[in-house]
């Protein structure tokens, strides 16, 4: 408003037809303040702009950063699933390894007593049953060669259910270890976008300011032109 009434005034003092020699002088110096104003107004809108510049290169450089963010987030939540499909493959082939784990023990727990049954017959006994020793001595070596393979396969069976859990470990902390840093993007998210926020309104803020600057410029402008003196001053 105080803006409105001086452009009034000073429009109202440079346009009324002056009738001496003093009032051609206050004429002068008015329109002398008038482009001093102008030319002050300018180098502030010349500093306006150049700030409209720097907020919007850093304006650029925070969404460069929350787009570099989003495509880190997407690598780490692929990295995620990967490890999820790994751990329920471990955990599922586990489990299966387990079952046959427990069926080849029980197997070979048969077989062991079958053993034991076979390699301490009574002589009587076998003469008695009519049985034949060299029979006997055979069945009891392919026993023991069925228990020595099947004893192989479960010590087997043992290494591989280790590596699998030992897989499934470090497979379940690089799974938190990622959560964490997951979580820390994110926050670094979060941060670079109220940064944009806090920037586009920096800007539009600037923007605003150039436009009023230009406006009052060019009323200025304006009122230098409207005086009849001013070309002669």
């Amino acid at each position: 408003m105080r803006r409105f009434v001086f452009l009034s005034l000073l429009l109202w003092s440079v346009c009324a037809l002056p009738q001496s020699t003093g009032e051609i002088a206050s004429r002068k110096e008015d329109l002398k303040e008038l482009r001093g104003r102008i030319e002050a107004l300018k180098k502030e809108l010349s500093v306006s702009e150049e700030s409209r510049v720097d907020a919007a290169d850093q304006l650029k450089q925070v969404e460069e950063r929350i787009s570099e963010g989003e495509r880190q987030l997407r690598t780490l939540q692929q990295e995620h699933s990967r490890l999820q499909d790994t751990l329920q493959n471990l955990a599922h082939a586990s489990q299966e390894l387990e079952v046959t784990q427990s069926q080849q023990q029980k197997q070979l727990e048969k077989l062991l007593y079958r053993q034991y049954l076979q390699a301490s017959p009574d002589a009587l006994q076998l003469a008695l049953n009519g049985s034949d020793p060299n029979q006997l001595a055979r069945d009891l070596y392919y026993l023991l060669a069925i228990a020595r393979a099947r004893t192989e396969l479960l010590a087997d069976m043992r290494t591989t259910l280790a590596r699998q859990k030992k897989l499934a470990t470090d497979a379940k902390v690089k799974e938190n270890e990622l959560a964490e840093v997951r979580a820390q993007q994110e926050a670094e998210h979060a941060r670079l976008l109220e940064q944009k926020r806090e920037r586009q309104k920096i800007v539009t803020r600037i923007a605003g300011k150039i436009q009023a600057q230009k406006k009052e410029i060019g009323a200025l402008q304006k009122t230098r032109k409207i005086s009849p003196r001013s070309s002669s001053v």
